[in-house]
């Protein structure tokens, strides 16, 4: 085997290095891990004999540590004898049946050099979880023959990545407010008001334009201010429809308040607008400049909205009446705005718990998160009928540079994740894997019934069933977790204590008041 060149080895499987804990994103990886692991049991070792090794250990700044083993020379001359075995079925020599020519002819026919390469390789397979045991290090995954020091006495450095580590600073006194907006009044009517404009009768008009009416017209914009150089047109002979509305809004094209512009315009009107857009504008470009913009009406419409009443509470699903329209709607709003709010709660938890602890993970960990990350935005591109070469192409970006832009993204995600499954394991948080394996075998039983076999994944059943299972452990593992995070950044958890450390108060039985047809019927179809 040539010097420097990298070898993939298998992780030592006398440790835990693959605690579903710390791999933590996917079930799928603690697959692999597992089974890179369980390799081992398919290597027959050829070191009958203990040799004492010479291990120096190096820790690298990158959360690895380099191995540097020396070892007497006769597992090597062991593993040559082997190789030439291995080598000499595979391979045909005049004059002997496969595997029968004698080791001296097989280094004749075939060199020295063929034989070293597969006795090295037969050599650190066998000698690695060695290595890993004496030096007592806790992989995070394969390790890598770095280079070959010297064959006599054979000595190898090996570059191991090692378990991630976490060290938490005192996330029980963490705090952060929980202010979740309350739903209104006035949300609900919006969603309304969004429903009966869907319902709405458009009918041209031969009148003034008034509030309420849909105006088509065409429209060309040129800026009468700005820099030196930039380009004088705005917009040119776009053809666009505008409601007006009966107040300013705020992202209404091409300025707020541009509707209000059109009341009293007629079919094949035409009008000069002066506008001068504030410093504070949310398009940059157009923040301090003055424009003029041209218009000519091509249509007014007038719009009818449908009355506000039971029957139309009825057009709109399966409700009873307004009422229970405006409650679905209601429940519904308070959901959405609870999950979206909970969703930027959480992250700042995390955030505030990062600032306060320390993570240390190898590269390997965070290339296979990159990775997750692009995996995931194929998929996302592959619903849209779109691939990847083309997505690169559109943004003038090759590979390289979306794996840099993702890097930060991918950093992020697992030091949450990290935090996430430390703090589970401090809190004592823990799933049921007997539930889980039957809600996955319930869910793969629905699936296939409504999938052909073709469509589904290329994995025996068994397989995808404890594929599922692991991300449902995962997902509930993750969910209860950051719901106990919640009720200690809220302030609702004594300070100072885990979970672990709270004794459950004894429960008792409360009877629980039937719920009526009535109120199995506000539910949001």
């Amino acid at each position: 085997m040539p010097q420097g060149v990298r070898v993939q080895v298998p992780p030592s499987p006398f440790d835990n290095a693959y605690s579903p804990f710390l791999v933590g994103f996917s079930y799928i990886c603690l697959i692999n891990t597992c089974y890179n692991a369980s390799r081992y049991s398919l290597v027959r070792l050829s070191l009958k004999k203990e040799y004492v090794l010479n291990i120096e250990t190096q820790e690298l700044d990158n959360h690895q540590v380099k191995l540097i083993v020396e070892t007497p020379i006769e597992p090597l001359e062991s593993a040559k004898q082997q190789a030439a075995r291995k080598i000499a079925r595979r391979t045909k020599i005049p004059g002997f049946r496969p595997g029968k020519a004698p080791y001296a002819m097989i280094v004749r026919h075939l060199g020295e050099e063929v034989i070293m390469d597969e006795a090295i390789e037969i050599m650190v397979n066998d000698l690695y979880p060695k290595v890993i045991t004496e030096a007592q290090v806790d992989p995070y995954g394969p390790g890598a023959l770095e280079k070959i020091v010297s064959i006599d006495p054979p000595k190898f450095e090996f570059i191991v990545p090692l378990k991630p580590k976490v060290e938490l600073g005192d996330y029980l006194t963490v705090r952060v407010p929980f202010n979740l907006k309350e739903i209104t009044d006035k949300n609900v009517e919006d969603v309304i008001n969004n429903f009966r404009d869907r319902q709405a009768i458009v009918e041209s008009v031969d009148r003034p334009a008034q509030i309420g009416d849909m105006i088509y017209l065409e429209i060309s914009g040129k800026r009468k201010t700005g820099a030196e150089g930039e380009k004088e047109e705005l917009v040119k002979n776009r053809r666009i429809t505008v409601l007006i509305e009966d107040k300013e809004e705020t992202l209404e094209y091409p300025f707020p308040g541009f509707s209000r512009h059109l009341i009293g315009m007629t079919l094949g009107s035409v009008k000069e607008i002066d506008h001068i857009f504030p410093k504070d504008f949310y398009v940059e470009a157009l923040r301090g400049i003055q424009a003029d913009y041209h218009i000519s009406v091509e249509d007014v419409k007038s719009r009818t909205l449908p009355n506000l009443d039971d029957d139309f509470a009825k057009s709109v699903g399966d409700y009873a009446n307004l009422d229970e329209l405006k409650a679905a709607i209601q429940e519904e709003l308070v959901k959405q705005a609870t999950d979206e709010y909970n969703t930027e709660y959480d992250d700042q938890v995390l955030n505030d718990i990062i600032k306060i602890s320390t993570i240390k993970y190898p590269p390997q960990m965070l290339e296979e998160e990159i990775e997750s990350v692009i995996h995931q935005l194929k998929d996302r591109l592959a619903n849209q009928k779109l691939d990847i070469d083309l997505y690169l192409k559109t943004r003038k970006m090759t590979m390289e540079d979306l794996k840099r832009e993702t890097k930060p993204i991918a950093e992020s995600r697992l030091s949450k994740m990290l935090v996430l499954m430390e703090v589970s394991r401090l809190e004592n948080i823990k799933m049921d894997a007997k539930e889980a394996m039957k809600e996955a075998t319930h869910t793969m039983g629905e699936l296939s019934r409504t999938v052909t076999k073709k469509n589904l994944p290329r994995a025996t059943e068994d397989e995808l069933v404890a594929d599922l299972a692991g991300n449902i452990m995962m997902d509930k593992l993750v969910k209860r977790t950051m719901e106990r995070l919640r009720e200690i950044a809220g302030g609702k958890v004594e300070e100072g204590k885990a979970e672990s450390e709270i004794k459950p108060k004894r429960k008792t039985k409360k009877k629980v008041a039937k719920p009526s047809s009535e109120d199995e019927q506000k539910k949001i179809k």
